[in-house]
């Protein structure tokens, strides 16, 4: 036979088999929740499903309002003083409960050799007879002699304040920490404090300084209580707290409304994008403008010079463009990509300038009437302004790649405008 120190729910069968459970402390809770002093993975157990309640040397049992109910030895019950051996109920799992108090699992179903059945006899009417004094003492314990605490615990949200506004941060969908402190107290000693985020429970902590061992009795024993908890999606958020003192009395903290919004950070980068999206969209136009006078002067559909004069007023619109770009401050993430935008157009207004002494020279060769020699580029300007143009064109693809890159990172956004188009 196997005998127990202390008092112990041992599981029989269902997912936690083969585990003791120790009653250790006056207030034992059962569920599924880690949370619980004695958690079970059981689906059929409720979130809290049960207690365990301790004085002296008798333990009561008490089943929470659970969903499947708390059975013992067959039957369901609401409470139960527990004896050694009881069988206990819960979903799909079974425990046995031992007192530690002598105790025994019985490992052989015959007597040792050479006992008398008349001993035997004796000796298990003598044992019931104890057992039922025991039980009459027990419940003679709880009812007259078990220590009250009818009184609730008190609960309150120190801080974030009521209506407070949380400020999100840079990168988007980033969590954004907000410290959560609560205060709570008890007459006679407090177990633990569940903090709910709309509705739902987000953590659970125990109480250490308050509890109903420590302190000097007759005084109200109170605990602070901190949290971080994180934030990353714009709503409203609605804090509540409920208190637990050491017998299952509870409380509600008053709820706490918060709003969490974007913070400046995240508005500067939104309202920078927008406006370099709307630079990129000019430089496409004006790019397009040139491409289409420099193909109708190569091919014949326009002249020379009015070609120059399209390259001239691409070049001014461009340098205005530039002027823009370089007026805005861009936030640090995205620093890298303002630079080769920069570059990009530098280069172009290059091509630009160069542009216009090229059609300047092919409008003289143009009206010189030699139209059987080869058009003259003494000066090379189609070339130079063909190496300006590709040098922007490679600025273009840099640009976009880091442009979108951090557009990604920072604000979750898809790429912006093609600036290679």
């Amino acid at each position: 036979m196997t005998a127990y120190q202390m008092p112990v729910l041992q599981v029989e069968t269902g997912p936690a088999a083969g585990k003791r459970f120790p009653l250790y402390k006056d207030v034992i809770t059962i569920g599924r929740l880690e949370d619980n002093d004695i958690c079970l993975q059981d689906t059929l157990i409720s979130k809290h499903h049960a207690r365990v309640i301790a004085h002296q040397s008798a333990y009561l049992l008490e089943d929470l309002g659970s969903s499947n109910g708390t059975f013992v030895n067959g039957e369901r019950i609401t409470s139960h003083l527990l004896s050694d051996g009881d069988v206990v109920y819960l979903g799909d799992t079974t425990l046995t409960f031992w007192s530690g108090m002598g105790a025994v699992e019985s490992v052989a179903g015959t007597p040792a050799k050479g006992m008398k059945k008349k001993n035997i006899l004796v000796m298990v009417l003598s044992i019931a007879g104890f057992l039922v004094i025991a039980g009459l003492a027990v419940a003679l314990i709880l009812i007259f002699g078990a220590e009250k605490d009818e009184i609730k615990p008190e609960v309150k949200v120190i801080s974030p304040p009521d209506g407070f506004n949380i400020e999100l941060k840079l990168p988007v969908n980033s969590m954004t920490e907000v410290p959560i402190k609560v205060s709570a107290s008890d007459d006679k000693g407090l177990d633990k404090i569940v903090i709910f985020i709309n509705e739902q429970e987000e953590k659970t902590l125990k109480a250490i300084n308050a509890t109903k061992k420590s302190g000097a009795k007759g005084q109200w024993k109170s605990e602070e209580f901190e949290f971080k908890w994180g934030v990353n999606k714009e709503g409203d958020y609605l804090v509540r707290v409920k208190a637990f003192d050491w017998k299952g009395n509870t409380s509600d903290s008053d709820p706490v409304h918060l709003r969490a919004k974007e913070g400046p950070e995240i508005m500067i980068c939104r309202d920078y994008v927008a406006k370099i999206d709307g630079l990129i969209a000019e430089f496409v136009a004006y790019r397009k403008k040139f491409q289409a006078a420099y193909t109708g002067a190569k091919n014949g559909t326009i002249s020379y010079p009015e070609a120059g004069y399209v390259f001239n007023e691409v070049g001014n619109q461009r340098r205005d463009l530039f002027g823009r770009l370089n007026s805005i401050s861009p936030p640090a993430p995205f620093v890298g990509a303002h630079t080769l935008f920069s570059q990009q157009i530098s280069y172009a207004i290059k091509a630009d300038d160069l542009a216009v002494l090229w059609a300047r020279d092919m409008s003289i060769w143009e009206s010189s009437g030699d139209y059987f020699d080869e058009p003259p580029d003494p000066n090379g300007y189609e070339k130079q302004m063909q190496s300006a143009s590709a040098a922007s064109q490679k600025k273009a693809l840099e640009f976009r790649n880091e442009y979108n890159a951090q557009r990604a990172a920072q604000l979750n956004a898809g790429p912006g405008p093609d600036p290679a188009a």
